[in-house]
């Protein structure tokens, strides 16, 4: 069984709030000071979603989106507008094994584009991040994998799901992370997650 979403947006905003960096430093916290303006804007995107299941017990899914952004006063590139971005999963799941209700296995991942559109503010302070290296957007790929399970308990099951993001401990760097330009890799390192839930 297939099922596919597909959405686009077209968002004109008169007065957008955004902020871009002024080239100096808090000589405190020695971080970026950025200025906070506004000017009208043009957001343009799309989303998909799609999941296919050919068995019972096999369920395969994936997300998309891109958003590109403008400033329509200036006609140059929004700042901090997030790259294209996709995300997929494979999922193994038995109705019920022993006193395991609905226990699953999924393998999936995340991938994110280089984002080249920059505002000349952000191209500029980006260019000199890192005493002159300078910082630069790049792709990567984040692959995660967990496990769950549900128990009885009474009228409602007890679910437990666990989950190991970033896997293969990628070095990567959000592009929306404030603190890339002070940080090598902020995003590197596996996170664990559990989760229990239960309805009432």
């Amino acid at each position: 069984m297939w099922r596919l979403e597909v959405g686009g947006f077209l968002n004109l905003i008169q007065d957008y709030i955004y902020s871009v960096p002024t080239g100096t430093t808090d000589p405190a916290s020695g971080f970026q000071i950025y200025d906070v303006t506004q000017g009208d804007a043009r957001l343009t995107g799309v989303e998909a979603a799609a999941q296919y299941h050919p068995t019972a017990w096999l369920h395969l899914q994936g997300t998309a989106d891109y958003v590109y952004g403008k400033n329509t006063s200036t006609g140059n590139p929004l700042p901090a507008m997030p790259p294209f971005r996709a995300t997929y999963s494979v999922r193994l799941e038995s109705r019920r094994q022993g006193f395991l209700h609905v226990p699953y296995l999924s393998v999936g991942g995340e991938s994110n584009a280089q984002q080249s559109r920059q505002d000349p503010a952000e191209a500029a302070f980006y260019s000199q991040a890192f005493g002159g290296q300078g910082y630069q957007s790049e792709a990567y790929t984040l692959i995660n994998a967990g496990t769950g399970f549900g128990l009885a308990a009474g009228a409602n099951d007890v679910h437990f799901d666990f989950t190991v993001r970033n896997v293969f401990d990628k070095a990567y760097a959000d592009y929306l992370s404030r603190i890339k330009t002070n940080a090598l890799n902020p995003g590197m390192g596996r996170s664990f997650v559990m989760q229990v839930s239960t309805a009432f």
